[in-house]
C-alpha cells in the first residue's frame, strides 16, 4: 500500500511538473525569463553588445522606438518589444493581440545576462465583439481570478488560458534561441 501511495504521489508530482514546462516560468508568482549564458570567453562585451543591438534592429520591425536605453561602454541594453500571437476559439483563429514586455540584457566578456518580465496584453481578439485587454500575464495562471486588465469582452476559459500561455512561451523560446545563436557566432563572422 505504501509503495502504491508513493508511486501515486510521484506520478502526480511529475505530471504537474510536465504540465508547466510549456508555459512561461514563474518566480515569486511573476512570469520571468532570466539567466546567465556563457559564450566563447574571447568574445568581448562590446562585441556581444553590438550583436545584440544588431539583432534587435533586425528581429523587430521598428527597433528604434523599443530601445529604452543602450550603453556599449557599460554593456547594458533595455528594450520594450511586443510579441503577437494567434488565438483560436471554437476552431476560428483570431488575433491574440500584443504581449508587451521589458527585456534587459547585460554583457560582460564571454557571457551575458537576460531578463524578460512584465508581460502585459492589449488588443486580445481586437475587431470582434469579444475584444479585450487581458492585462498582466499572471492573470492567465490564476484561471480568471484577477482580470484587472479585462474591461470588455469574454474571459478566456482555463483551457484557453493555458493555450495562450503556451503560445507566448513558444514565441519567447524562439526569440531567445535566435538571440543566443547570434551571441554564439564565431568571432570571424564579425569581421
Amino acid at each position: 500500500m505504501r509503495q502504491l501511495l508513493l508511486t501515486l504521489i510521484l506520478f502526480i508530482t511529475f505530471g504537474l511538473s510536465a504540465q508547466t514546462v510549456n508555459v512561461p516560468p514563474r518566480k515569486n508568482n511573476m512570469a520571468v525569463y532570466d539567466g546567465i549564458m556563457k559564450v566563447d570567453s574571447t568574445i568581448k562585451k562590446e562585441v556581444l553588445f553590438d550583436r545584440a543591438n544588431n539583432f534587435v534592429n533586425s528581429w523587430f520591425n521598428s527597433a528604434i522606438p523599443i530601445i529604452q536605453s543602450a550603453s556599449r561602454d557599460s554593456g547594458h541594453l533595455v528594450i520594450t518589444p511586443a510579441i503577437t500571437f494567434q488565438f483560436s476559439r471554437l476552431g476560428v483563429n483570431y488575433s491574440g493581440g500584443l504581449w508587451h514586455y521589458l527585456a534587459t540584457f547585460d554583457f560582460k566578456d564571454g557571457k551575458y545576462r537576460y531578463k524578460l518580465e512584465n508581460f502585459n496584453n492589449i488588443g486580445f481578439m481586437n475587431g470582434t465583439r469579444y475584444a479585450a485587454n487581458l492585462g498582466p500575464i499572471e492573470c492567465l495562471y490564476e484561471d480568471g481570478t484577477c482580470w484587472t486588465g479585462l474591461n470588455i469582452g469574454t474571459r478566456p476559459t482555463p483551457k484557453e488560458c493555458k493555450n495562450i500561455l503556451t503560445s507566448l512561451h513558444k514565441e519567447v523560446v524562439k526569440l531567445m534561441a535566435a538571440f543566443d545563436a547570434e551571441m554564439r557566432k564565431p568571432l570571424k563572422d564579425d569581421w
